[in-house]
């Protein structure tokens, strides 16, 4: 206990940030149990749905009603995952708008974009690199390519807040943000994969493992953001816990830390547990804010990566379902 003795407030504030990290992960079991839960219930009335729909029931009464109360069954586990991603609280359709396109409406909406940020930044003396175009530096002169209009424009959107709430959290200086790919570019061959190689650039995009995204082929799009910038731990809580607060379907995928002094001694870059801000509707896992940062006095290079849930599908509520089928078991 030699090293205790040395330097007994670093080595006690690192004990106590690694009982929080403990904390965290067994909170996040406790939510891993509640969705395995969850999941083997939907299965459940899946398999039971299925069941029914192959057995083809003769049209009696008694099984229109039998297939009314499973799917409203089935229903209530859709709506209440829905509750809990916050993907039926906030206007998609609003939240989106409509997609630019022109090439002047492109460079409108992209500049606008840009200069709010850059206005945001100075507001709260947040230093920015130089000619920094966050993420979009090769579409501030025309916007993108047809093919990739949508899905800039989503992202666009969906990065705007994000950027506000972490200027507001009280950071010194922003370094980057990055937009997500869902594979890696040269996992195609020949002349696809030289112009794939060709469109990708390292400083606006970066490739998230599907291991790490929330991602459904066909059913639940996501779009990926990863940040870093310098500041005090206090930010970085206040920064997470505004985007849990959120009733848009923000998600932490990933909390990377590099903690310096004043002097420039740097550790390397350690991963956080994957998710310690979920939270369910009886239970509430987000950091409270404090007056005292964790480390005092002492500037971290943070980098966090951040999903937006996008829903490709919607079921209909059972009482639409019921109508539609109505005759016709």
């Amino acid at each position: 206990m030699n090293f205790f003795k040395r330097n007994p407030v670093f080595y006690s504030i690192l004990f106590a940030l690694l009982l929080g990290a403990l904390t965290g992960v067994w909170y996040l079991s406790k939510a891993q149990e509640q969705l395995k839960s969850l999941k083997a219930t939907y299965q459940t009335k899946s398999d039971q749905y299925n069941r029914y729909v192959v057995a083809e029931p003769s049209p009696t009464k008694s099984n229109l009603k039998a297939l009314t109360s499973n799917y409203a069954e089935l229903y209530d586990v859709y709506d209440r995952a829905m509750h809990s991603l916050n993907l039926n609280t906030y206007d998609r359709d609003g939240f989106f708008g409509s997609t630019p396109t022109s090439r002047a409406d492109w460079s409108f909406e992209i500049n606008r974009f840009v200069s709010d940020s850059r206005y945001h930044a100075r507001r709260n003396s947040v230093e920015l690199p130089d000619g920094i175009a966050f993420g979009f530096s090769d579409y501030v002169r025309g916007g993108p390519p047809p093919e990739k209009g949508e899905q800039v424009h989503r992202q666009i959107r969906i990065l705007a807040p994000i950027l506000k709430a972490l200027f507001d959290s009280g950071i010194e200086s922003f370094v980057s943000v990055r937009r997500g790919l869902a594979r890696q570019p040269t996992q195609a061959t020949g002349r696809r994969a030289s112009r794939e190689r060709a469109a990708y650039n390292e400083n606006d995009e970066f490739l998230i493992s599907p291991k790490m995204s929330c991602a459904i082929p066909e059913i639940l799009d996501t779009y990926a953001f990863e940040l870093t910038f310098r500041g005090q731990s206090i930010s970085l809580r206040r920064f997470l816990n505004t985007l849990v607060e959120s009733s848009a379907p923000y998600t932490i995928r990933d909390v990377r830390v590099e903690l310096t002094d004043r002097v420039g001694v740097a550790s390397e870059m350690d991963y956080r547990f994957d998710n310690p801000f979920a939270r369910t509707d009886s239970e509430d896992y987000s950091l409270r804010d404090s007056s005292v940062p964790i480390i005092a006095e002492n500037v971290s290079l943070f980098k966090v990566t951040i999903e937006f849930l996008d829903l490709k599908l919607e079921a209909p509520e059972p009482d639409d379902w019921t109508a539609e089928g109505e005759g016709d078991v």
